[in-house]
């Protein structure tokens, strides 16, 4: 499986090699992941920055699992500024920037 910006061949081991359940969660993340950025959106501007933190936590491992290392980075950064209270608009549009990207790449690469 080839998606620019995504490590598939260490995410695949993640899967023990299963390709087709990879490429399930994969293409699950075209969902998945904009709705989580709403999500975390709708937490910070209703300052629960507690659920805003929880769900950017899930959003980097899910990032992780699947080998998508530039989202897993800055959702990290984003989780940090949440936990230490600092500015987020940032990584907030980093975070939405950059999943709307790999969500166009993952439909590029795995049109059906």
């Amino acid at each position: 499986m080839d998606i620019r910006g995504v490590n598939s061949v260490e995410a695949l081991a993640r899967f023990s090699g299963n390709a087709e359940r990879y490429r399930h969660w994969v293409l699950e993340f075209v969902e998945f992941g904009p709705a989580v950025v709403r999500e975390i959106k709708a937490a910070i501007t209703a300052k629960d920055r507690d659920k805003a933190r929880h769900l950017t936590h899930g959003l980097k491992g899910r990032a992780a699992i699947l080998g998508m290392s530039e989202i897993q980075s800055i959702a990290s950064s984003l989780e940090l500024a949440l936990r230490n209270g600092e500015p987020l608009d940032l990584w907030l549009d980093e975070l939405e920037e950059t999943c709307t990207e790999m969500v166009q790449e993952i439909q590029r690469s795995l049109a059906t």
